[in-house]
């Protein structure tokens, strides 16, 4: 599992680091699944296509946790993969919402005791999730977020996401270049 996360992580560096022209983010958010009832970390990097318009990849993994189902105790814990595009609305200066549209990869494992053995079940399921959420600037690079996003597949879910935004951006040297300058 780890070494599955980190060669995830790199490969994500090395695909960002190949559009070092663009502008992009780097954002961090705790979550929290509402059908799972369990807490999660999420780490999402996006290219800026247009100042409104975002495409990214974000991993959410969602830590064990214990259940109990017909006097049988389970432990749950899941890994979603999502790509999608985000559009922004500027409410104010201080205060931008979007929309969150894309596709999504979900792995579920369950854990649980027979006699004399510990067995698990994982389900993994295709789908596409719909949301939104708001953003406040807090300088210009850095920035919060709070993001609400509604998965529709086999293994549903309802996902709250708070976090921090990193904005980078085109050095100025290369903004004039690319603009004739």
């Amino acid at each position: 599992m780890i070494s599955r996360t980190l060669s995830f992580i790199g490969i994500f560096c090395t695909l960002n680091s190949s559009f070092g022209q663009m502008e992009g983010s780097f954002e961090a958010s705790n979550a929290y699944s509402l059908n799972l009832e369990a807490l999660g970390i999420n780490a999402r990097s996006y290219l800026f296509l247009s100042k409104k318009l975002h495409v990214g990849m974000e991993f959410t993994h969602f830590f064990d946790h214990q259940e109990q189902v017909d006097n049988e105790d389970l432990e749950l814990s899941a890994n979603v993969l999502d790509l999608n595009t985000n559009y922004f609305f500027d409410l104010n200066e201080h205060l931008r919402f979007y929309t969150v549209l894309g596709f999504d990869y979900s792995r579920e494992t369950e854990k649980f005791e027979l006699p004399n053995e510990n067995k698990s079940l994982t389900e993994d399921a295709l789908g596409y999730n719909i949301g939104g959420g708001f953003e406040v600037p807090l300088s210009e690079h850095f920035g919060v977020l709070a993001e609400y996003t509604h998965t529709f597949s086999e293994l549903k879910d309802n996902v709250v996401f708070f976090g921090l935004v990193y904005e980078w951006e085109r050095p100025r040297k290369q903004q004039g270049a690319a603009l004739g300058h």
